[in-house]
């Protein structure tokens, strides 16, 4: 009956998925609220997408622990146990560890991603790394899935989007960090249409001295 510390919600038509990152559960509930079941996660889940039999569930980290390494990742469970799947954001040998173990000090050889500078070398330094498997996210905020199963992650402090197929293999990066108007500052939900159209909320643009939000 109380909703308060509820912060993400999403359905597949036959049940609800809604996160607590403060009490760190899922709660799954009938199209009635009724609930049935709950997970117990060991990072903070906070926006959520379902997608087919999967949840993908994003853990921001960085609201919760301010440049030291956290989970800071996105989490794709099995949406009918609970079960981590894997894990966009950290290797896999990390956070099979951290799963296990639910100890944060794991995590110190995660590392985090610092802010990419927007000059050209950068961008693609960093799109390297990401396509060599060393992925990192800079506070992410949301997440979607379009029609082929590939991921969109925006990053609130990144200020962009990732894109990674079902897999969690990088495949390309949408907007770059700065103040001008064709620049994002502040990423914080992120939609993809069903004919491949991509949608982003920017909650911090700067116009003539005046902060608004955009998309």
């Amino acid at each position: 009956d109380n909703f308060g510390d509820a912060y993400g919600m999403d359905t597949d038509g036959k049940y609800i998925y809604m996160t607590f990152p403060a009490r760190q559960e899922i709660m799954v509930f009938d199209l009635s609220f009724n609930l049935l079941r709950k997970f117990e996660c060991v990072f903070s889940p906070m926006r959520i997408k379902v997608s087919g039999d999967k949840l993908h569930v994003v853990d921001t980290g960085l609201q919760r622990h301010i440049n030291q390494s956290s989970p800071e990742s996105v989490f794709v469970l099995n949406k009918e146990t609970g079960e981590v799947l894997s894990v966009i954001g950290m290797p896999e040998n990390i956070w099979k560890k951290f799963i296990e173990t639910g100890d944060e000090k794991v995590l110190d050889e995660k590392g985090v991603q610092a802010l990419v500078p927007f000059s050209l070398e950068a961008i693609k330094a960093d799109h390297e790394k990401k396509r060599s498997g060393d992925v990192l996210l800079c506070q992410p905020s949301d997440v979607d899935v379009d029609n082929n199963g590939n991921i969109y992650v925006s990053e609130e402090r990144g200020a962009r989007i990732l894109k990674f197929d079902f897999s969690g293999k990088f495949l390309d990066q949408y907007g770059i960090r700065g103040t001008d108007f064709v620049c994002f500052e502040e990423v914080v939900d992120v939609a993809v249409a069903s004919n491949g159209d991509i949608y982003a909320l920017d909650a911090g643009i700067a116009i003539k001295g005046i902060t608004k939000g955009a998309v």
